[in-house]
């Protein structure tokens, strides 16, 4: 596995395996960061078990050793698509995540076809639209989250 790390202010860009990814850690909120994906190569659901591989599974298993940051309780959300598509800062795109708890439970709830209505952005950019739940959440979570109603 090669990746490329160049870090920067309140981020570290990674390319890992032809997947772009952002981790960014904003000060303003503490103990808040965002990992934000793209990749142009990889399918959306090939990304996601690349980062969930190699960064979101490191980030768990050091939340738990005993010699890591426990009492961390690591919350995974989703990014609205626009949001991550144009790699807007922190700021531009608050108030555009949701809880994946909170996507699973409107699947479950709604069924396959739930959409997830994004409100305008705080900067007026970007209209109120709505993206499928299922597509938001990935293969992995999909998986893990049981049948929904059809």
């Amino acid at each position: 596995m090669r990746a490329l790390y160049e870090p920067k202010n309140n981020f570290i860009y990674i390319m890992l395996n032809g997947v772009e990814v952002v981790v960014d850690y904003n000060a303003d909120v503490g103990t808040h960061i965002d990992v934000l994906v793209h990749s142009k190569s990889k399918s959306f659901d090939n990304a996601l078990d690349i980062v969930h591989k190699h960064i979101m599974d490191k980030i768990l298993e050091r939340c738990v050793a005993t010699d890591g940051c426990q009492g961390v309780v690591l919350v995974e959300g989703v990014i609205r698509t626009m949001c991550v598509k144009n790699c807007m800062s922190f700021k531009e795109r608050e108030g555009q995540s949701v809880l994946l708890e909170v996507l699973k439970e409107n699947v479950f709830s709604h069924g396959n076809e739930y959409e997830h209505p994004w409100g305008e952005l705080k900067h007026g950019e970007g209209l109120r639209e709505n993206e499928f739940a299922r597509m938001l959440m990935g293969r992995r979570e999909r998986e893990r989250g049981g049948s929904a109603k059809t």
